[in-house]
């Protein structure tokens, strides 16, 4: 309401109309309102928590807190209502939530439009992506959106579902791509299922297991075990693995890098279980193969996030076409380990 006030005011004395700025709220939260108090408003009344609101605009709660006192200084009263499971915005914190919110999504409007006006060679595209979609698909995409369109610059942020909806609902983030989690009550997000994943066990294309006979069981045991560290895409399954075939005693190893994990597959006799398209672009080559794939209760859709409340940018569509491409290609040529396109997403 105040920043849309002062800008009518605006208007308004353009137009010839005086007025004394002075004495206007809106012209006072002009001044003194930074495009960062915004992004804190929206992402606590988003979070409902200063701490998951921290989190997300990747801040410490101290630093967030001091900010909303910043802003509750600024409006002159009280903008949340702290409460055991968090804070409520009050009834003048959800007139600025609004706000907050209206300003940030006209801006990823205008910045569409900026886009659009500067041509096909100043594209600009804000991506976060899951961790297996960050290493497994987005390579592939952004090599295929760079050798079919003009250039577009991306900029990457890898994080957990949670941060990266508050980065989007702010339009920090243009798109979101990855593992598709229910929202437990209905949100500002469309959600279009791409493909499925599925959790896998992989080796290097030459592993002497590929020669071997007999029980899986009995061959796996004699190998080393490489595993990804617990998230919760695929903790399920590959402990149920690892528990099915008796494989505990052969783990060696538990990481969060995706490289060092893939270096050791790729060096060693080691064998991994992990989400099929984290390592879908060594599928993809031949580097490394599929052992067995292990089917998940339900399926695991995965594919692109965006808000409802505002139209694709030129970066985002043809970011979005590329990557509807990549996947069929990608099906194509790790068939039977591919991603199972949906092409009606």
């Amino acid at each position: 309401m105040g920043v849309c006030a002062e800008i009518g005011a605006k208007s308004r004395y353009a137009a010839g109309v005086p007025i004394d700025t002075d004495t206007k709220l809106g012209t006072r939260l002009a001044r003194r309102l930074k495009l960062q108090h915004l992004r804190v408003i929206a992402a606590i009344a988003d979070k409902g928590s200063l701490l998951q609101a921290a989190a997300a605009l990747r801040l410490t709660q101290p630093a967030i807190t001091r900010s909303l006192h910043e802003i509750e200084i600024i409006i002159g009263g009280r903008l949340f209502q702290r409460h055991k499971r968090g804070v409520l915005a009050t009834d003048l914190g959800e007139r600025l939530v609004f706000t907050a919110q209206r300003v940030l999504a006209e801006l990823c409007a205008c910045e569409s439009a900026i886009q659009s006006v500067l041509g096909e060679d100043n594209l600009v595209l804000s991506l976060g992506a899951l961790p297996a979609a960050a290493v497994g698909i987005v390579p592939g995409v952004i090599a295929r959106l760079q050798a079919q369109s003009a250039k577009v610059q991306v900029r990457i942020v890898q994080g957990q579902t949670d941060e990266l909806l508050a980065a989007l609902a702010t339009a920090d983030l243009d798109l979101v791509v990855g593992r598709l989690y229910v929202p437990e009550t209905p949100d500002q997000f469309e959600r279009t299922a791409l493909y499925e994943d599925i959790v896998t066990v992989l080796a290097r294309a030459d592993h002497p297991a590929f020669g071997e006979s007999g029980p899986l069981e009995s061959r796996l045991r004699h190998y080393p075990v490489a595993l990804p560290a617990r998230t919760p895409f695929a903790a399920e399954e590959i402990d149920e693995f690892v528990q099915r075939f008796e494989l505990r005693q052969s783990v060696y190893l538990e990481s969060n890098s995706i490289p060092l994990i893939r270096e050791l597959l790729l060096t060693s006799d080691a064998v991994t279980i992990v989400p099929r398209m984290m390592f879908a672009g060594d599928l993809m080559r031949g580097a490394l193969r599929e052992i067995i794939a292990l089917k998940a209760r339900g399926g695991r859709p995965c594919g692109i996030i965006r808000r409802r409340d505002s139209s694709l940018s030129v970066a985002a569509a043809r970011f979005a076409e590329a990557m509807r491409a990549h996947l069929v290609g990608l099906s194509a040529s790790t068939d039977p380990g591919g991603p199972e396109p949906n092409p009606a997403g």
